[in-house]
């Protein structure tokens, strides 16, 4: 996995670290299962560093960033071997923004469907993140979600949908 990282976190009073904005970390994985889990490790690490672990939401953002890298493997060429995908995480303006880069085609995320087990992802990072999207690139797609640093849970999301 490779990594870069900028801007380290400030010292609040007291000597504790607080989130800073302009804290930026991103990872490149290469596509396969093991990139589950090793976003989440980074996701993890990203987390310590800015002195988020007892922000009440972290479980919420490693559920998106599992989502949207699963997302990317089953949804993208990103998923078949000798192909990547990017991890983004960023502090900004008192918000965490999640961004899952990949390569586009072959086939786009579906709507939930009732009649199997698959579908739901979309519908997940909705309902427990402050902001959803998901766009075009040249080069593939990008899924980022957002949350606001200062918040709880949220009660519903744009969608409507209660967090599960």
């Amino acid at each position: 996995m490779g990594h870069s990282a900028t801007a380290p976190p400030l010292l609040a009073a007291g000597g504790a670290a607080s989130p800073a904005d302009g804290i930026t970390s991103r990872a490149r994985l290469s596509g396969g299962l093991s990139s589950v889990p090793t976003a989440r490790a980074f996701t993890t690490a990203f987390i310590r560093r800015t002195a988020l672990i007892g922000w009440p939401r972290v479980g919420d953002l490693l559920s998106c960033v599992s989502e949207m890298v699963s997302n990317a493997l089953f949804h993208s060429r990103s998923g078949q071997q000798g192909h990547f995908i990017v991890v983004h995480l960023q502090i900004e303006s008192g918000m965490l923004t999640a961004t899952v880069l990949d390569e586009g085609e072959p086939d786009a995320p579906l709507p939930p469907r009732l009649v199997d087990d698959t579908g739901f992802g979309l519908m997940l990072i909705s309902a427990l993140c402050d902001d959803y999207s998901v766009t075009s690139t040249p080069s593939g797609r990008r899924s980022s979600c957002r949350f606001q640093l200062d918040s709880s849970p949220a009660t519903t999301s744009a969608s409507g949908y209660p967090p599960c």
